[in-house]
């Protein structure tokens, strides 16, 4: 499979930093998803977007950043994307665009964001979804042919005749949909 991507942003290591992949991750999440409780989410992708809404549902007071000029950008026109903003805010959900993130602040736990602009949002939890990355290593080692993930055909075969792949590691025509 995949593993999630978190950016090298300094803080990235700190108590309150989530990227959604496993229950513990969800716990995580909902321990800090209270009555007004900042959160920000790093990445305005549909896995951002569904954590952003379910954090909403419980109270938090979210904040998405997205790199982008509007929501979904890979799925989305802007006309579309703003109609998608429009109930984001609906929820109570708020939308940083071009929000490019420079670090994770905090002494131990997370306390904000700073973003490169120098704004400082503040979050008791930070929750990343930037995509993921291909698990390859095991498929290098038996010598696959891997560029992002692991390359397949049209049939998913990979580079081995015997050997078939699917899922966040495939990597067909040169794109691989997990990322």
């Amino acid at each position: 499979g995949a593993h999630p991507f978190v950016p090298p942003f300094p803080g990235a290591s700190l108590d309150g930093v989530v990227a959604l992949r496993t229950l513990d991750d969800t716990e995580s999440l909902l321990r800090h998803a209270t009555k007004g409780n900042p959160i920000v989410c790093i990445g305005g992708g549909i896995l951002g977007l569904e954590m952003a809404g379910g954090l909403a549902k419980r109270g938090a007071a979210v904040t998405v950043l997205e790199s982008y000029e509007w929501l979904l950008p890979r799925q989305l026109d802007p006309e579309a994307g703003g109609m998608l903003e429009r109930h984001a805010a609906s929820l109570g959900i708020a939308v940083r665009y071009q929000a490019k993130t420079a670090a994770i602040e905090g002494n131990g736990c997370v306390t904000g964001v700073r973003l490169e602009d120098g704004t400082v949002l503040p979050a008791a939890c930070v929750a990343i979804a930037t995509g993921v990355r291909a698990n390859t290593h095991l498929v290098r080692a038996i010598g696959l042919t891997v560029n992002q993930g692991l390359v397949v055909d049209n049939r998913m075969a990979t580079s081995h005749p015997d050997i078939f792949a699917a899922g966040d590691m495939a990597e067909h025509q040169g794109v691989v949909y997990g990322l």
